[in-house]
């Protein structure tokens, strides 16, 4: 979410976007391993708004990503960002109904 912010050079923005990529891989396999675990009747007894993150986290990812698309003449980035912000509102959905 910073990046949406910056009107940094180049390498600034690239290189938070490869910072935020592996986060957001690292943390999305810990999340997967983690609700596997548990199975879903217990993720959905735990479930809480912090949960909700997890779509903000990748909704950021697709910001940086188009970001990166837009400083750069690399607009096949832009259809990467498309399916990341999909898989965030997938996200977004799953988190609020285990919620609910």
């Amino acid at each position: 979410m910073l990046d949406s912010r910056l009107t940094t050079p180049h390498a600034v923005v690239v290189t938070l976007g490869v910072v935020a990529l592996l986060s957001w891989l690292v943390l999305i396999g810990l999340t997967a391993r983690d609700m596997t675990a548990r199975g879903w009747s217990a993720s959905r007894d735990i479930a809480h708004g912090g949960w909700e993150l997890a779509g903000v986290g990748t909704s950021g990812l697709a910001i940086v990503v188009t970001k990166v698309a837009q400083r750069t003449s690399e607009r096949w980035l832009l259809a990467v960002a498309v399916p990341v912000w999909v898989a965030a509102l997938c996200i977004y959905g799953l988190m609020t109904w285990l919620i609910l």
